[in-house]
């Protein structure tokens, strides 16, 4: 029978505190089951989960990696359900096929488990390229807004230079205009 353990029972059986199993549990998606009062309650599936997730992190896993591998790490508790069902096969052989069979059932779950590991990180790289693409498309439209936006800055100062110029060459004109009249005047 499936023992029930409050949370800082499950704590010391998967050797972290109390709050870590918290932590994993919000971070990680976890279904915890929960009481009749709301409390948290870890049967042997969830502490064979959470001693799982604890290794990985022994690894150097992180819980992002975590979080996408939790279906391989499922698959064996799967796997040891589906070992009750052996076909049974109509010869004397019986025993030998079922050895083959629980062999063939624990290879396929290994090479499931496996191949989640590889396809979660191919993910994560893909996933890292992507994100350098879009972050530098995004600082190249910056750069290239900004440059437009110095360049409009640009023409309006020589626009600003060019009026001071025609300004101070009418007034120039202005002046040797009066200076001229003066001189006949005189």
């Amino acid at each position: 029978m499936d023992k029930k353990r409050m949370i800082s029972d499950a704590a010391k059986e998967v050797g972290v505190e109390s709050h870590v199993l918290r932590y994993w549990e919000e971070e990680l998606d976890l279904p915890i089951p929960r009481n009749e009062m709301g409390h948290r309650y870890y049967g042997d599936r969830e502490i064979k989960l959470l001693k799982e997730v604890k290794e990985q992190k022994k690894q150097g896993a992180q819980l992002k990696e975590i979080k996408q591998m939790l279906p391989a790490l499922l698959v064996p508790q799967e796997v040891q359900k589906e070992e009750t069902k052996v076909i049974p096969f109509p010869n004397e052989q019986n025993q030998k096929m079922e050895q083959f069979q629980d062999i063939m059932i624990k290879i396929v779950g290994q090479a499931l488990k496996n191949h989640e590991a590889d396809m979660s990180r191919q993910v994560g790289q893909r996933v890292a390229e992507q994100v350098v693409k879009e972050v530098d498309y995004h600082f190249r439209e910056r750069e290239a807004a900004e440059e437009r936006r110095y360049q409009k800055f640009d023409e309006i100062v020589r626009g600003y230079q060019k009026s001071r110029a025609e300004i101070a060459a009418a007034q120039e004109h202005h002046r040797g205009f009066f200076r001229r009249r003066k001189r006949e005047k005189d």
